[in-house]
């Protein structure tokens, strides 16, 4: 169980981070051009953005993962009311534990600032002009493109509050449908293993 929680941390920080791309592009960046780049990432607060998208998936883990979890066993009628109780309590528990040590480890283990850089330097560099990014820079700078990097982690947030309570219904429900045939599936492989009796 502790490994599919694993899993999905991974996932998502797999999601926030998914332009990884490591790249020798970064040395051929005119100095005008990187410090564009520099000045875009500054004014749209990449490095705040991307932490603040991380502890929001965090946060949504830590309110659904349990949940969804104990509603998929509990539904697919394979713990007792009594067991649902304490698993769904130990499951909690090892979400806090997991959640505090993740948040504990993360800003040590990981240099967001050089992951931007990183990541973003060539993408930038590859995909825009210097006059595009100048061009995106007074966006930016305007009272629209300062609202638009204001609110964007509320609509992240709510994005993903708004999916998960779409989704997670229709995920269980898919598991449980899932979980039903291979049950079906190992019944009758094992009803046609055993030998008959004359």
């Amino acid at each position: 169980m502790f490994r599919k929680m694993i899993g999905t941390v991974v996932i998502l920080l797999l999601f926030v981070f998914s332009f990884a791309v490591k790249t020798d592009a970064q040395e051929a960046i005119s100095p005008e051009k990187r410090a564009l780049i520099k000045e875009l990432l500054e004014v749209t607060k990449v490095v705040e953005m991307s932490n603040s998208m991380t502890d929001t998936m965090l946060q949504q883990m830590e309110r659904n993962y349990p949940q969804m979890i104990s509603q998929m066993m509990s539904e697919g009628g394979l713990l007792m009311d009594k067991e649902q109780d304490e698993f769904q309590k130990e499951l909690i528990e090892s979400q806090l534990r997991f959640s505090k040590r993740f948040r504990e480890l993360y800003p040590k283990r990981v240099n967001m600032e050089q992951v931007i850089e990183e990541i973003y330097y060539p993408l930038y560099d590859k995909y825009f002009t210097e006059n595009e990014l100048k061009d995106i820079v007074v966006f930016y700078k305007s009272s629209t493109g300062k609202k638009f990097i204001e609110v964007t982690p509320q609509l992240f947030q709510e994005s993903m509050r708004k999916s998960s309570e779409l989704l997670n219904p229709k995920i269980i429900q898919l598991v449980n449908e899932i979980m039903q045939e291979e049950k079906e599936r190992l019944s009758k492989t094992q009803e046609e293993g055993e030998p008959s009796e004359d």
